[in-house]
């Protein structure tokens, strides 16, 4: 239930964006045909996020801690890793880290800060953060395609998450 809020802030977010920038993107994103997290800019844009689904699916804490995994680099945090309001945690040895800044523009984890008035939503797992990245969309006129973003928690990344392509 706590991943749909994020869902809908993500929703709002993007479409907010289409009315103040022309077109929408995600926390984090400077233009939509941007990822954000780790993995590379694709050039079949369906499959990359069908490849995503499955990692994402296969990525479980039963698997040598979620927290550790080579997987979790590839993550960003969605309210970032040293926040701490609301009660959030950080997983002690996680390798997710924050998304970066480009200039002044879209640093991920402040505009999902804004996007909840500073009030981050707090997992309902001790060990838990929630963690997103984004398949940039691509493609122009009938062939565009919007990006789309994965939100998960990485208590267990497989089991606890949601995508969202609008």
């Amino acid at each position: 239930a706590e991943i749909d809020k994020i869902m809908k802030g993500a929703s709002n977010f993007y479409s907010s964006k289409v009315t103040s920038e022309g077109r929408g993107r995600f926390p984090g994103q400077e233009k939509y045909n941007v990822a954000v997290g780790g993995y590379t800019v694709p050039t079949n844009i369906e499959g990359a996020v069908e490849d995503v689904e499955d990692i994402v699916k296969a990525w479980k804490s039963t698997e040598a801690a979620a927290y550790t995994s080579d997987i979790g680099s590839k993550w960003r945090s969605v309210f970032g890793v040293s926040n701490s309001s609301g009660g959030q945690t950080f997983p002690s040895g996680a390798l997710v880290t924050d998304d970066p800044p480009v200039g002044t523009c879209c640093d991920g984890d402040a505009e999902w800060l804004n996007e909840f008035g500073d009030n981050p939503i707090k997992t309902p797992f001790q060990d838990g953060h929630y963690i997103y990245i984004v398949v940039p969309g691509g493609g122009a006129g009938n062939s565009a395609s919007s990006p789309t973003i994965f939100v998960a928690d990485l208590e267990s990344p497989g089991d606890y998450y949601k995508k969202y392509a609008p």
